[in-house]
């Protein structure tokens, strides 16, 4: 069975003559923060791809409802012997 790590390991590169503690703890700080807005904004990416899926999926849901309903104002249209202009007239009013 492996063993869970509970320490992550960083590298961070300053350039400097001398450098306070102050210093690198706002360096350590900016770095997290970029590292956090960095893992946001790809699981916005992820959550966005969902939504975009998901988004396609209803669209594609309404396109086989306006196919269907032209199917069948088709069938009715045919069935009604309708010719150009006359294509709501029922068969029987001409």
């Amino acid at each position: 069975m492996q063993e869970e790590v509970n320490q992550k390991v960083i590298s961070l590169s300053i350039q400097g003559v001398k450098i306070t503690a102050s210093v690198l703890k706002a360096a350590l700080r900016k770095f997290l923060e970029m590292d956090n807005r960095r893992k946001q904004k790809a699981t916005q990416v992820k959550m966005a791809e969902k939504t975009g899926r998901a988004q396609e999926k209803g669209r594609e849901q309404a396109r086989k409802k306006i196919e269907k309903r032209k199917a069948t104002w088709k069938a009715d249209h045919q069935a009604a012997e309708c010719t150009g202009s006359t294509a709501f007239q029922l068969k029987d009013h001409r």
